[in-house]
């Protein structure tokens, strides 16, 4: 389902879309920074709106996983926080507030075009996308880009990823490092692949881990410095003189952690909140 206005951009402007979730309550700021911040010779000209949830779960067991994670406290933090902010978005379509509540609020307040689709991947998507030939194509969230989808923007997908790649690809990576007593966190921003978390990166960012962290406080941290690490990443490969990073760390790469993972990051003495 998408939003149909008629789409008109800057022939001498590069044209963004964004592909990003409302999976966090970090993104956020992060959208609105990026958006504030992007500069002029860029423009952001249309977002698809994702709502996807994996296929080889249910909602109820997708839930489950995270109730695992956060805890009693966490999920019920996280679930308030959900249901506040999709009230007062609900409010605010009707009766606009000072501030949007969702990702889809900021794009309405910034007039960009939105496409919604659980699937980034189907035949709407592409579409859509297509019509309105990206330069760039610039993602934060979980599903996976087809071969279809890479190939359509004239320079480059690029993705967002809360770690120092190549190191902690996959799913939840802050969690992985706090279990694992890294020192560092952080964020990189790398040209997308057919596979998860690969491709030269870009720009790339860290931050320490102090005893006072959490796993909610160091994903808030990620996002408020991912602002910079995204325009610096545009601008590089806007420009086409760039380097891609050479890391020194080690590939590796995690799923959803389990009980026991949550259980022995609890004995570390680690927070969730």
């Amino acid at each position: 389902m998408a939003s149909e206005p008629t789409i008109i951009f800057s022939v001498n402007k590069m044209r963004i879309v964004l592909i990003i979730n409302e999976s966090s309550p970090w993104k956020l700021r992060f959208i609105q920074g990026v958006i504030k911040r992007l500069p002029q010779q860029y423009e952001i000209v249309g977002a698809v709106y994702s709502t996807f949830c994996p296929k080889d779960v249910s909602k109820f067991q997708h839930a489950k996983r995270h109730f695992i994670i956060f805890g009693p406290r966490g999920f019920a933090l996280m679930l308030s926080y959900k249901l506040y902010y999709f009230l007062a978005d609900v409010i605010d379509r009707i009766f606009p507030l000072p501030m949007p509540y969702s990702i889809a609020g900021v794009y309405r307040r910034n007039k960009i075009p939105m496409f919604f689709d659980k699937d980034i991947n189907s035949k709407a998507t592409i579409e859509w996308i297509k019509r309105i030939k990206p330069d760039i194509i610039l993602s934060s969230g979980n599903q996976i880009f087809k071969e279809e989808l890479l190939a359509i923007p004239r320079i480059a997908c690029l993705n967002r990823h809360t770690s120092l790649l190549p190191a902690y690809g996959g799913i939840y990576p802050v969690f992985w490092c706090m279990l694992n007593k890294e020192e560092k966190v952080g964020v990189s921003v790398h040209i997308m692949t057919s596979k998860i978390d690969e491709g030269a990166i870009i720009s790339q960012r860290s931050l320490y881990i102090t005893p006072e962290d959490s796993l909610f406080s160091l994903y808030e941290k990620c996002f408020d410095i991912s602002v910079d690490v995204v325009l610096e990443a545009i601008k590089k490969v806007g420009s086409g003189n760039y380097k891609p990073i050479i890391s020194t760390t080690a590939k590796s790469y995690y799923s959803y952690p389990s009980w026991k993972d949550v259980l022995r990051f609890r004995r570390l003495g680690k927070k969730i909140v």
